[in-house]
């Protein structure tokens, strides 16, 4: 969140969010280089400060430490590895099991990984596992690894292969 964004400011933004209920995480960042700012955008709520300008890296960085996440780079345009395959092996594989869930169930965990709710993925896995203990492990080794784009692949796969 830009601490001076036009409107309303990113202070009165940090601060409705937070009145609001919302636990995401956020990242003040602002140009200003007194230590009043960084104080001010963590009074309103913020997590954490970044000062303009930065390196990329420091920001992911921030946001990592924040979320608790690691990233995982890789060169642009650089040949699949038997890994790539075999991940996408296993898609097509958790995108078959998952479609004997029901419907309903199948659209909770969509939503769910669509939003990156963890907690949710792990009591919709619970009740996958009435259904499918291997298919409600493979959810959680995904949530646990923040691979929400996977199973949100593999969960769409899932129902268009039933359209």
């Amino acid at each position: 969140m830009d601490v001076r964004m036009p409107g309303i400011g990113g202070l009165e933004g940090v601060r409705r969010m937070r009145q609001s209920g919302s636990r995401a995480a956020i990242i003040a960042v602002s140009a200003s280089g007194l230590v009043e700012s960084e104080n001010a955008a963590r009074e309103a709520g913020a997590d954490a400060f970044v000062r303009k300008p930065y390196r990329e890296g420091e920001l992911l960085a921030v946001i990592g430490e924040r979320l608790g996440v690691r990233f995982v780079y890789s060169s642009p345009g650089r040949e699949p590895t038997g890994r790539d395959i075999h991940e996408a092996g296993a898609r097509s594989t958790l995108s078959q099991r998952l479609r004997s869930l029901p419907p309903a169930l199948i659209e909770e965990l969509r939503e769910a990984a669509i939003e990156g709710r963890a907690k949710r993925l792990e009591s919709l896995a619970d009740q996958v596992g009435q259904h499918s203990e291997e298919v409600s492990d493979v959810i959680r080794a995904l949530t646990r690894d923040f691979e929400y784009d996977s199973l949100v692949s593999a969960l769409r796969s899932s129902t268009r292969d039933d359209a």
